[in-house]
Protein backbone atom coordinates (compact mmCIF):
# COMPACT_ATOMS: atom_id res chain seq x y z
CA UNK A 1 0.00 0.00 0.00
CA UNK A 2 2.80 2.70 0.71
CA UNK A 3 4.11 1.83 -2.91
CA UNK A 4 0.90 2.72 -4.64
CA UNK A 5 0.45 5.96 -1.96
CA UNK A 6 3.93 6.85 -3.02
CA UNK A 7 2.95 6.85 -6.99
CA UNK A 8 -0.42 8.43 -6.34
CA UNK A 9 1.52 11.12 -4.26
CA UNK A 10 4.50 11.67 -6.64
CA UNK A 11 3.43 10.80 -9.59
CA UNK A 12 6.10 10.02 -11.93
CA UNK A 13 6.15 10.17 -15.31
CA UNK A 14 7.67 6.84 -15.84
CA UNK A 15 7.81 3.09 -13.67
CA UNK A 16 9.76 0.12 -15.19
CA UNK A 17 8.83 -3.15 -13.24
CA UNK A 18 10.13 -6.32 -13.51
CA UNK A 19 8.60 -8.65 -10.90
CA UNK A 20 9.53 -12.09 -9.98
CA UNK A 21 8.80 -14.85 -11.98
CA UNK A 22 9.80 -17.90 -11.00
CA UNK A 23 6.29 -19.31 -9.95
CA UNK A 24 5.39 -18.12 -13.64
CA UNK A 25 8.64 -19.57 -15.48
CA UNK A 26 8.50 -22.34 -18.16
CA UNK A 27 10.35 -24.32 -16.14
CA UNK A 28 7.64 -25.29 -14.23
CA UNK A 29 6.21 -27.48 -16.47
CA UNK A 30 9.18 -29.68 -16.64
CA UNK A 31 9.07 -29.94 -12.74
CA UNK A 32 5.40 -30.78 -12.90
CA UNK A 33 6.15 -33.80 -14.91
CA UNK A 34 8.70 -34.66 -13.43
CA UNK A 35 7.62 -34.26 -9.46
CA UNK A 36 4.33 -35.05 -9.74
CA UNK A 37 0.66 -34.05 -8.06
CA UNK A 38 2.08 -32.86 -4.70
CA UNK A 39 4.51 -30.46 -6.26
CA UNK A 40 1.86 -28.95 -8.69
CA UNK A 41 -0.39 -28.63 -5.88
CA UNK A 42 2.16 -26.47 -4.06
CA UNK A 43 3.13 -24.36 -6.79
CA UNK A 44 -0.68 -23.51 -7.55
CA UNK A 45 -0.77 -22.20 -3.99
CA UNK A 46 2.24 -20.55 -4.48
CA UNK A 47 1.02 -18.73 -7.30
CA UNK A 48 -2.09 -17.56 -6.09
CA UNK A 49 -0.03 -15.90 -3.12
CA UNK A 50 2.30 -14.42 -5.44
CA UNK A 51 -0.94 -13.36 -7.55
CA UNK A 52 -2.60 -11.63 -4.77
CA UNK A 53 0.84 -9.93 -3.78
CA UNK A 54 3.04 -8.73 -6.48
CA UNK A 55 1.26 -9.50 -9.72
CA UNK A 56 -1.91 -7.36 -8.20
CA UNK A 57 0.61 -4.68 -6.44
CA UNK A 58 2.05 -4.52 -10.20
CA UNK A 59 -1.06 -4.08 -12.07
CA UNK A 60 -2.45 -1.91 -9.80
CA UNK A 61 0.99 0.46 -10.58
CA UNK A 62 0.04 0.32 -14.42
CA UNK A 63 -3.08 1.25 -14.05
CA UNK A 64 -2.08 4.28 -11.94
CA UNK A 65 0.29 5.40 -14.46
CA UNK A 66 -2.27 5.00 -17.38
CA UNK A 67 -5.19 7.14 -15.44
CA UNK A 68 -2.78 9.65 -14.82
CA UNK A 69 -1.21 9.84 -18.55
CA UNK A 70 2.04 8.39 -17.60
CA UNK A 71 4.00 5.61 -18.74
CA UNK A 72 4.65 2.43 -17.21
CA UNK A 73 6.96 -0.58 -18.52
CA UNK A 74 7.18 -4.25 -17.28
CA UNK A 75 9.54 -6.81 -18.13
CA UNK A 76 9.30 -10.45 -17.91
CA UNK A 77 9.88 -13.77 -19.23
CA UNK A 78 8.25 -13.75 -22.72
CA UNK A 79 6.62 -17.52 -22.34
CA UNK A 80 5.97 -16.93 -18.41
CA UNK A 81 2.31 -18.08 -17.53
CA UNK A 82 2.01 -15.23 -15.04
CA UNK A 83 0.77 -12.96 -18.21
CA UNK A 84 -2.17 -15.18 -18.45
CA UNK A 85 -3.68 -14.31 -15.09
CA UNK A 86 -6.72 -12.46 -14.08
CA UNK A 87 -4.74 -10.03 -12.35
CA UNK A 88 -3.17 -9.08 -15.85
CA UNK A 89 -6.23 -9.34 -17.87
CA UNK A 90 -7.58 -6.79 -20.18
CA UNK A 91 -4.47 -4.47 -19.47
CA UNK A 92 -3.94 -1.54 -22.55
CA UNK A 93 -0.90 -0.95 -24.23
CA UNK A 94 1.48 -2.84 -26.54
CA UNK A 95 3.48 -5.64 -25.91
CA UNK A 96 6.83 -6.22 -27.74
CA UNK A 97 9.19 -9.42 -27.62
CA UNK A 98 13.08 -9.04 -27.63
CA UNK A 99 15.45 -11.82 -27.43
CA UNK A 100 18.43 -10.16 -25.20
CA UNK A 101 21.55 -12.31 -27.53
CA UNK A 102 20.24 -9.29 -29.67
CA UNK A 103 21.74 -6.92 -26.85
CA UNK A 104 24.87 -9.68 -26.04
CA UNK A 105 23.54 -11.48 -23.52
CA UNK A 106 25.81 -14.18 -22.09
CA UNK A 107 27.15 -16.50 -19.43
CA UNK A 108 30.15 -19.25 -18.93
CA UNK A 109 28.81 -22.36 -18.56
CA UNK A 110 30.68 -25.66 -17.94
CA UNK A 111 30.69 -28.33 -20.86
CA UNK A 112 32.43 -31.84 -20.68
CA UNK A 113 34.82 -30.13 -18.04
CA UNK A 114 35.99 -27.16 -20.46
CA UNK A 115 34.30 -23.02 -19.58
CA UNK A 116 32.68 -21.84 -22.60
CA UNK A 117 31.40 -18.49 -23.31
CA UNK A 118 28.25 -17.65 -25.75
CA UNK A 119 25.47 -16.18 -26.09
CA UNK A 120 21.47 -16.62 -24.35
CA UNK A 121 18.66 -16.20 -26.80
CA UNK A 122 16.24 -15.62 -23.52
CA UNK A 123 12.82 -14.43 -25.12
CA UNK A 124 11.72 -11.17 -22.60
CA UNK A 125 8.15 -9.89 -22.94
CA UNK A 126 8.10 -5.79 -22.46
CA UNK A 127 4.40 -5.09 -21.82
CA UNK A 128 4.31 -1.03 -21.95
CA UNK A 129 1.74 1.61 -22.47
CA UNK A 130 4.54 3.83 -24.77
CA UNK A 131 4.50 2.90 -28.46
CA UNK A 132 8.18 4.20 -29.19
CA UNK A 133 9.15 2.02 -26.61
CA UNK A 134 7.93 -1.06 -27.60
CA UNK A 135 7.91 -0.03 -31.42
CA UNK A 136 12.23 0.08 -31.14
CA UNK A 137 12.75 -2.02 -27.93
CA UNK A 138 11.48 -5.27 -29.96
CA UNK A 139 14.20 -7.53 -31.09
CA UNK A 140 14.39 -11.13 -32.73
CA UNK A 141 17.06 -13.68 -32.71
CA UNK A 142 19.27 -13.29 -35.77
CA UNK A 143 22.23 -15.74 -34.61
CA UNK A 144 23.01 -18.86 -37.12
CA UNK A 145 25.16 -20.82 -34.08
CA UNK A 146 23.58 -22.36 -31.11
CA UNK A 147 22.61 -20.53 -27.92
CA UNK A 148 24.01 -21.60 -24.54
CA UNK A 149 20.92 -23.22 -22.69
CA UNK A 150 19.47 -21.46 -19.62
CA UNK A 151 19.16 -23.93 -16.50
CA UNK A 152 20.25 -24.00 -13.24
CA UNK A 153 23.20 -22.20 -12.48
CA UNK A 154 23.24 -20.48 -15.70
CA UNK A 155 19.97 -18.97 -15.28
CA UNK A 156 20.74 -17.38 -12.35
CA UNK A 157 23.88 -15.98 -14.44
CA UNK A 158 21.87 -14.15 -16.92
CA UNK A 159 19.02 -12.47 -14.67
CA UNK A 160 20.73 -8.82 -15.03
CA UNK A 161 19.96 -7.25 -17.73
CA UNK A 162 22.73 -7.32 -20.20
CA UNK A 163 24.06 -3.49 -20.40
CA UNK A 164 23.09 -2.68 -23.81
CA UNK A 165 19.63 -3.59 -23.23
CA UNK A 166 19.76 -1.42 -20.10
CA UNK A 167 21.15 1.19 -21.66
CA UNK A 168 18.32 0.85 -24.37
CA UNK A 169 15.73 0.62 -21.92
CA UNK A 170 16.55 3.79 -20.57
CA UNK A 171 17.23 5.93 -23.62
CA UNK A 172 13.14 4.90 -24.82
CA UNK A 173 12.00 5.74 -21.08
CA UNK A 174 13.86 9.32 -21.58
CA UNK A 175 12.27 9.66 -24.71
CA UNK A 176 8.93 11.59 -25.60
CA UNK A 177 6.04 9.03 -27.62
CA UNK A 178 5.12 9.05 -30.73
CA UNK A 179 3.33 12.42 -31.21
CA UNK A 180 0.13 10.40 -33.31
CA UNK A 181 0.59 7.23 -30.43
CA UNK A 182 -2.73 5.67 -31.11
CA UNK A 183 -5.55 5.16 -28.01
CA UNK A 184 -4.13 1.81 -26.38
CA UNK A 185 -6.36 -0.77 -26.48
CA UNK A 186 -6.14 -4.40 -24.69
CA UNK A 187 -2.99 -6.19 -25.59
CA UNK A 188 -3.17 -9.16 -27.62
CA UNK A 189 -1.67 -12.62 -27.26
CA UNK A 190 1.22 -13.51 -29.73
CA UNK A 191 -0.05 -17.02 -30.48
CA UNK A 192 2.49 -17.83 -32.65
CA UNK A 193 4.93 -16.88 -30.57
CA UNK A 194 3.48 -18.38 -27.34
CA UNK A 195 3.15 -21.71 -29.44
CA UNK A 196 6.83 -21.70 -30.87
CA UNK A 197 7.85 -21.37 -27.33
CA UNK A 198 5.72 -24.45 -26.09
CA UNK A 199 6.74 -26.03 -28.85
CA UNK A 200 10.45 -25.84 -27.96
CA UNK A 201 9.24 -26.94 -24.27
CA UNK A 202 7.64 -30.08 -25.24
CA UNK A 203 10.86 -31.52 -27.58
CA UNK A 204 12.72 -30.92 -24.58
CA UNK A 205 10.59 -32.86 -22.31
CA UNK A 206 10.73 -35.65 -24.72
CA UNK A 207 14.58 -35.61 -24.83
CA UNK A 208 14.19 -35.64 -20.68
CA UNK A 209 11.67 -38.38 -20.25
Amino acid sequence: DSLIERRNLEKPDEILMAPPCDPWSQRQHMNRAMFGQEYQRRLLARRQEHEECFLQLVRELYDGQVRDGGHAHIEAPWAADGIHTVAWSDMVGYDARLDQCRFQANVTAVSHGKKITGLVMKPTRIRTTKRRLAVQIARRCQCRSPHIRLEGSTSKLAQNYPWPMAQELARLIMEPDFPDAAEMFPVEEDADGMREQHQEILKDLRKRF
